[in-house]
């Protein structure tokens, strides 16, 4: 079985087209907006994370927007899948047990890539799964801002009520631009990564809910064909 090694793109139009592509088809949205999320308590330790949440990805003028569900579960799965209007999966990302799959479940096909490398395609952003969950709850361990690949650590800052308002690492940088309420809980953050920006609106969000028996099972993988990320990335753009 092939493995592709994907190697990062210079160009950040480039880097657009690709989370264009994996947008493809979900810039439908509904007519009526859900309400804000609430949360009433936040547990002192959160062992899931799971909701919905618009997205929007600019660069060089042009705009990608789409929808999508998440599930993260600590310390190292997560599950995220885009439908379309018909709620039909487009593609789904799963990781668990060390390894990482973005799944075309129509077309029964599948690519494995490191986590960043994932995450950078579908948000435009090169963080890893642990960064993404505590941008999105406000809890950022020590041992959590030197665990990215480079060796620079996250520089954050705080607000006066001590929550995190925003952070950088190299090229990369976030902020929190609302809250969930009075909690380090983010309802609306932006990202900036070498020309691409971005910004996360939260519709939904449950923490600490019981979590769907088998959502990070890779068994697909034995009914399933590997492809390449280019074979990959030619099934979203032709829709096939």
């Amino acid at each position: 079985m092939n493995k592709t090694v994907l190697r990062p793109c210079p160009h950040v139009f480039q880097r657009l087209r690709t989370a264009l592509v994996l947008l493809i088809g979900l810039s439908l949205f509904f007519r009526c907006a859900p309400p804000p999320p609430s949360l009433t308590n936040l547990p002192e330790i959160i062992e899931s994370v799971q909701g919905y949440a618009s997205l929007k990805i600019t660069a060089e003028g042009n705009a990608a927007r789409s929808r999508f569900s998440f599930v993260f579960s600590h310390p190292d799965r997560a599950w995220i899948e885009s439908t379309d209007i018909l709620h039909r999966s487009l593609f789904q990302v799963v990781m668990a047990e060390g390894e990482s799959y973005l799944v075309i479940p129509s077309k029964k096909v599948f690519w494995k890539g490191r986590e960043e490398e994932i995450m950078n395609h579908l948000f435009g952003f090169p963080l890893n799964l642990r960064e993404m969950s505590a941008m999105i709850c406000g809890r950022w361990e020590k041992r959590l801002r030197s665990m990215s690949d480079t060796d620079e650590e996250w520089r954050l800052k705080r607000d006066t009520s001590g929550r995190f308002v925003s952070g950088e690492r190299g090229d990369v940088s976030f902020e929190i631009k609302e809250f969930i309420e009075k909690t380090p809980v983010a309802r609306v953050f932006e990202f900036f990564s070498s020309g691409v920006e971005g910004r996360v609106k939260i519709l939904r969000i449950d923490i600490n809910s019981p979590l769907r028996h088998g959502l990070f099972s890779s068994s697909f993988t034995e009914n399933f064909a590997e492809l390449s990320w280019e074979q990959i990335l030619d099934i979203l753009n032709s829709g096939r």
